[in-house]
């Protein structure tokens, strides 16, 4: 199995947000990712550091009109 991570995921930290009127905490804090790595270097696993390979291959199944994003 292939696992992949990127250290830019410490960084997301959301902000409380309202629901049914009260405020919460996300739970999708950096600490979270840190505890969910664990596990698969408990089973032997390794968690490989993801590289920017560019916008080609999403460009090579999407034209420029679905990627939104894509200037």
């Amino acid at each position: 199995m292939k696992i992949y991570s990127h250290e830019n995921l410490s960084l997301y930290r959301p902000l409380p947000y309202f629901s049914y009127g009260k405020m919460f905490e996300p739970l999708e804090i950096p600490e979270r990712m840190v505890e969910l790595l664990k596990e698969p270097a408990a089973l032997g696993l390794e968690v490989t550091a993801v590289t920017d390979i560019g916008i080609a291959p999403i460009l090579a199944v999407h034209d420029n009109e679905s990627c939104n994003y894509v200037t």
